[in-house]
């Protein structure tokens, strides 16, 4: 209890960030406002406050009353509510849009793709008699992978690319990513679709040796393929970025014509304290102030 106490809400720590990094991208490479901002805000600080409130469904199988499996069903239901609103905000800045489908954007919309993936594969495990059988299996771990490092990591590599021309002055290879792009997503999916079937099945997690199971390892090697290939895209990915941080095509201040601080008041790669002079902002000033010019 006392480590799911810390590590679930801990998951939420990795959650929130990357929601952030995916509403940056979507709004400027959609020319668009942020679908109800306000709303958003509110739902992020739901988020914050439920995050700790739902640890014991990590606990179903390990013995309690079902009066607290119960609580803890409801509770684990409840946010994927806010959880929900936030995907809904991320549809919301697309309609409409102006899209421009770069490598960052790209990465975004994976990143938001495994989100619902890894979300609506987590809403069964909430439910006590679905969790009693899918526990210890391996869809479990395909849905927290896909939830959290895929997430997560798709987010970053498009929050990487995206300020890539901010922090060196230079673009990293379009091109290179995109094929990159392609080849990560492929990976990832060969990875855990296979273990989310065999889960299912009842294959249980951290076996690895399973005679008793010979139907299912045919999965496990098609899933041993998929992280190879996804861990190729990672290494050329990264070897594009160091090339491109060293002599890749250099970079307007603003390539991505976005709105807030960082590209509209300073240099690429910013000069000492970030600003060369003291920035005054108007009381109605927004980051996300699109279709206004």
């Amino acid at each position: 209890n006392l480590f799911w106490f810390y590590s679930h809400p801990a998951v939420y720590v990795i959650f929130l960030p990357s929601v952030g990094l995916l509403f940056e991208i979507f709004a400027t490479m959609s020319r668009n406002r942020v679908f109800q901002y306000k709303v958003t805000v509110l739902v992020i600080w739901m988020t914050m406050v439920m995050a700790g409130e739902v640890w014991v469904h990590h606990l179903f199988v390990a013995g309690m009353p079902n009066w607290i499996r119960a609580g803890m069903m409801i509770t684990t239901l409840m946010i994927s509510v806010p959880v929900g609103l936030l995907t809904i905000s991320l549809v919301g800045i697309l309609y409409r849009g102006a899209i421009v489908y770069n490598t960052a954007m790209l990465y975004a919309i994976a990143s938001l793709f495994m989100l619902l993936i890894g979300g609506l594969t987590g809403i069964p495990l909430g439910i006590p008699s679905i969790d009693v059988h899918l526990s210890d299996t391996t869809f479990v771990h395909a849905h927290f992978h896909l939830v959290m490092a895929l997430f997560a990591t798709f987010a970053i590599f498009g929050g990487i690319y995206y300020w890539f021309p901010k922090m060196t002055g230079r673009f990293a290879n379009e091109k290179t990513g995109k094929i990159c792009f392609w080849i990560t997503v492929i990976g990832a999916l060969t990875t855990f679709m296979p273990l989310m079937k065999i889960g299912v099945d009842g294959m249980p997690r951290r076996y690895w040796d399973y005679p008793m199971f010979p139907e299912m390892e045919i999965w496990h090697q098609i899933s041993t393929i998929g992280s190879i290939l996804f861990a190729v895209g990672i290494v050329i990915t990264v070897a594009s970025w160091i090339r491109g941080a060293l002599n890749g095509e250099k970079a307007p201040e603003n390539p991505w014509h976005s709105k807030s601080l960082e590209w509209t008041h300073t240099e690429s790669p910013p000069v000492h304290g970030n600003f060369p002079e003291p920035v005054k902002i108007p009381d109605d000033w927004t980051p996300y102030n699109y279709g206004n010019d």
